[in-house]
């Protein structure tokens, strides 16, 4: 992923960005572990995709990025 670019995101309510000045294409969301289980282990939520003019987020932080092809 050598000089891929990354953004880190939040908003204080769900909203819908439009990186399209920056990305081409399909975006892949990551989500941080912000939360774990009974036995402590981290819970990890599933990647999303979007299109890079329609990327939803909220409050949790997320590293967004072009999808590989």
């Amino acid at each position: 992923m050598l000089g891929k670019s990354v953004i880190v995101a939040r908003s204080e309510k769900d909203t819908t960005l439009d990186l399209s000045n920056y990305f081409d294409g399909t975006i892949r969301v990551r989500h941080i572990v912000s939360e774990l289980d009974e036995q402590e282990n981290p819970i990890y939520l599933e990647d999303e995709f979007f299109s890079s003019a329609s990327v939803k987020i909220g409050e949790e932080p997320v590293f967004i990025r072009e999808e590989s092809e």
